[in-house]
């Protein structure tokens, strides 16, 4: 059976130096409260405010996983030491065209996304976490 069938997906790209522990699964938890209406969107505002602390419950962890790695800085200070080493780069237009960057998209969709639909299918962690926040009921 396909794992798209009736469901709707919504593939997230998160881009960022460095995060806090949940802090991907939190922001896409207040993301997917806004979109069904049970937050209002200036929550985001109040949630990077110093002055107020609030709660929000993570979303699963089930689907998460590190995509790309960018080494924009360490190869900044790699230039600076040893300009006879190649820059780590695996995110440029040139790198998406090489044979090991397809490969990599080709078994990302293949195995790793399809998975990911397989399993929140068969154990529906999101829909769960969305009956627990109090789905019908709106704040």
């Amino acid at each position: 059976t396909d794992p798209t069938d009736g469901v709707q997906w919504i593939p997230t790209v998160v881009l960022g130096q460095s995060f806090l522990l949940h802090q991907i699964r939190k922001m896409i938890s207040v993301a997917m409260d806004v979109a069904r209406g049970k937050v209002e969107i200036d929550l985001f505002d109040m949630a990077f405010s110093k002055e107020r602390k609030f709660n929000v419950y993570p979303a699963p962890a089930s689907g998460l996983f590190l995509d790309m790695s960018y080494f924009q800085r360490y190869n900044q200070k790699l230039t600076k030491c040893n300009a006879d080493v190649s820059p780590l780069d695996w995110g440029s237009e040139e790198a998406k065209d090489k044979p090991a960057a397809k490969r990599w998209e080709a078994f990302k969709r293949e195995k790793i996304e399809r998975h990911i639909m397989e399993e929140e299918t068969r154990e529906n962690n999101f829909l769960r976490h969305l009956y627990q926040q109090g789905f019908f009921n709106k704040a």
